[in-house]
C-alpha cells in the first residue's frame, strides 16, 4: 500500500523513469522480424503452437513506442506504411466491424510518426469523425452488438475507451472538428464509471472490473487531463489489489471463475505507479517489476500469464516502459508519453 501523504501533481515528470526502450531484450524482440505479420503489421503474439495474427491496434501502439524511443526507424516506417496503405475510410476494421479503440491507437501512431508534417493524405479527419461519433453515440464498434451486462468489455463502449483521448488530443491540435468536445465527454463518462473504492467498471451495465480496461481508463484520464482525483483513486485501488508476488488478476468485483494473473495489467500498473507517485508506490513498483521479469520468455517477449507460451506484443510494449531503469526522464504531459 502507498503510505505517502505528499505527492507531485498527476502527470508530472519522474526523473527516475525513461520512456525510451532501454530494456534491451524486450526492445530487440519488439523490433525483430519475428513480430512482423501480414502487411507489415505487428503480430498479436508469437507461439508456433498457437499462431498470432496481424493486429493494427498493436501496430499503432508499437509505432508510438518507437517514435518515443527514436529506435528502429525502418521498422517504424514499416508500421506506419502498414497502417496507411489501403486504410479504410472510417477507421480500423476487423472483418466488417470498425472498432473505435483500434482506430484510436492506429491514428495516434500515424500522427505521432508524421509529427509536424501533419496528416497529409492519411484520412485523419475521417478517422477522427469515427471517434467523435463513437463517443457521442456510446458505441465502441460499428455495427454494435446488443448491449447487456455480460457484453464483452472490448465490444462495449466502456472504461477502456477513455484511451481514445490519446488520439483525440493530437487530432484537436490539428484542428480536426469535434475532437476537443469528445475528450471532455470521454472524461465525464469515464469518471461516471468509477466506484467509491476507485475501481472502474467495465461499462455502465456491468458490475465487474477488468483490470486491463481499468488501467486504460486511468491512462486515458491522464491523457485527457482534468481528472486528477479520479486518477489518484484509480491508482490507489490498484495498489490494494496487487498480489503478494507482484502480479495483478484479470478481474475484480463480483466475479466468479478463473482469475489468472496477467502481465498486461501488471505492466500498466507499474507504469502508472511510477508516473503518479514513484516514491509512494516504490514497493508496488518493485514487486510488479519482479513479477514482469519472471515472465520474460527466454526467446524474447513477455508471456501473457505465468506458464503461457504466448509471447505477447502488448504486454511487452507496456513492459518496455514499465521496466525502464532510473537515470532518465519521462517527459509526461497529461500522461501523453504512455503508449
Amino acid at each position: 500500500m502507498c503510505t505517502s501523504s505528499t505527492r507531485a501533481p498527476v502527470g508530472a515528470p519522474d526523473e527516475g523513469w525513461c520512456c525510451s526502450m532501454v530494456v534491451d531484450p524486450l526492445s530487440a524482440w519488439l523490433s525483430s522480424d519475428e513480430l512482423i505479420g501480414e502487411g507489415g503489421h505487428c503480430l498479436s503474439w508469437v507461439n508456433p503452437a498457437h499462431p498470432g495474427y496481424a493486429y493494427p491496434e498493436l501496430s499503432g501502439l508499437l509505432l508510438s513506442l518507437l517514435v518515443r524511443s527514436g529506435s528502429a526507424p525502418a521498422r517504424a516506417r514499416q508500421l506506419h506504411d502498414a497502417l496507411c496503405v489501403g486504410a479504410s475510410p472510417d477507421g480500423v476494421r476487423r472483418g466488417a466491424t470498425t472498432y473505435a479503440f483500434d482506430t484510436a491507437m492506429a491514428l495516434r501512431g500515424v500522427l505521432e510518426h508524421r509529427g509536424e508534417q501533419g496528416a497529409g493524405d492519411f484520412p485523419a479527419r475521417e478517422w477522427t469523425a469515427t471517434l467523435v461519433e463513437a463517443v457521442g453515440s456510446g458505441r465502441g464498434c460499428a455495427p454494435a452488438p446488443p448491449w447487456r451486462a455480460d457484453t464483452r468489455w472490448s465490444l462495449a463502449f466502456g472504461a477502456h475507451e477513455a484511451k481514445l483521448a490519446g488520439a483525440l488530443v493530437p487530432a484537436d491540435r490539428l484542428g480536426l472538428p469535434g475532437a476537443a468536445d469528445a475528450v471532455d465527454r470521454l472524461r465525464d463518462g469515464t469518471v461516471a464509471l468509477q466506484e467509491p473504492d476507485g475501481r472502474f467498471r467495465v461499462h455502465a451495465l456491468s458490475p465487474l472490473t477488468y483490470l486491463h480496461a481499468h488501467c486504460y481508463a486511468v491512462e486515458g484520464l491522464l491523457m485527457a487531463g482534468g481528472a486528477d482525483e479520479a486518477v489518484r483513486a484509480g491508482v490507489a485501488w490498484l495498489a490494494q489489489v496487487q498480489r503478494p508476488d507482484g502480479g495483478f488478476p484479470a478481474w475484480a468485483g463480483p466475479y466468479e471463475g478463473d482469475n489468472p494473473l496477467r502481465t498486461d495489467v501488471t505492466a500498466q500498473a507499474v507504469r502508472l505507479f511510477r508516473l503518479v507517485d514513484p516514491t509512494g508506490y516504490a514497493s508496488e513498483v518493485a514487486a510488479g517489476s519482479a513479477f514482469l521479469l519472471s515472465c520474460v520468455h527466454p526467446d524474447g517477449g513477455v508471456r501473457y500469464e505465468p506458464g503461457s507460451e504466448d509471447r505477447t506484443a502488448w504486454p511487452t510494449i507496456f513492459a518496455a516502459q514499465a521496466l525502464a531503469p532510473d537515470g532518465h526522464v519521462l517527459r509526461a504531459v497529461r500522461g501523453s508519453d504512455l503508449v
